[in-house]
């Protein structure tokens, strides 16, 4: 069975880089084979340098699963991933999550629950998680208007559920 956290975030992932208009150049992917087992070494530059390894992986129709070593559960982003998005995931597709109340985003649109079994409700709502919350606000902006600014690109080429689905940064 395809493990859902991981494969969520795949396509999140796809989709960010879609949304941002960033360019990722693959190289060396004819050497992954079509079947059977294999070894992908990453030299890591960074650490979300898993992502675009599977991506890169996922362009060969293959599954890349992960090895860490224990210390990068002391990265709070990796720690966080590891712990709550599988909690998430189980919590929407077993309907809790729309049993909870939520909030629009004011700036991605999205409804954020106010709870999530096994997630602490610091982490649902991401300005929660920002100190200071004017920068959060500015950042916030930000990236919503480079998410519209993408999109036009898309907005022929998609139906009308997906254009009004999209972000729609407020002026």
């Amino acid at each position: 069975m395809v493990e859902p956290t991981f494969r969520a975030l795949e396509l999140l992932a796809q989709l960010v880089v879609a949304a941002t208009g960033t360019k990722i150049t693959y190289s060396g992917e004819q050497h992954i084979p079509e079947r059977g087992g294999a070894v992908v070494a990453i030299n890591h530059t960074s650490y979300v340098d898993f992502l675009p390894a599977a991506l890169a992986v996922h362009r060969r129709e293959r599954r890349l699963r992960f090895m860490i070593k224990a210390e990068m559960q002391r990265v709070k982003v990796v720690n966080f991933l590891i712990k709550h998005t599988r909690a998430m995931v189980r919590a929407a597709l077993d309907g809790t999550l729309a049993a909870v109340t939520s909030s629009t985003d004011p700036h991605f649109g999205m409804q954020v629950p106010s709870a999530c079994p096994d997630v602490p409700a610091n982490v649902l709502n991401p300005k929660d998680s920002w100190t200071d919350k004017k920068a959060y606000e500015v950042a916030a902006r930000d990236v919503a208007q480079r998410f519209e600014k993408n999109f036009q690109q898309f907005e022929g080429h998609v139906d009308s559920t997906v254009n009004k689905a999209a972000i729609r940064a407020a002026a």
